[in-house]
């Protein structure tokens, strides 16, 4: 396997599992405290697995979008493209 598809596979693997405790944590706690004044009523059981599912895909998609915008800058050095004030446009 190439490096590439490794540090592609690690990137989205800690993001997602980032998004994912975020999500189930964080803003599962935030929605009971602010709907049902009782911080653990999201936390626990269904609801919490629901936030958290949205936060994994969440954290994917920014891996993606991480990794595409990093393959683009990438790609644009290594072909080494002139500036707006090289030589070889005059």
């Amino acid at each position: 396997m190439k490096l590439r598809h490794i540090a592609l596979i690690f990137l989205t693997i800690v993001l997602g599992v980032l998004g994912y405790l975020f999500s189930a944590i964080v803003l599962a706690i935030y929605a009971g405290l602010w709907l049902h004044d009782e911080k653990m009523y999201y936390a626990q059981g269904l609801p919490a697995q629901i936030f958290g599912a949205c936060g994994a895909i969440a954290g994917v998609a920014a891996a993606r979008l991480v990794w595409k915008l990093g393959i683009k800058i990438a790609s644009g050095r290594s072909r080494g493209r002139p500036g707006k004030n090289s030589l070889s446009e005059a």
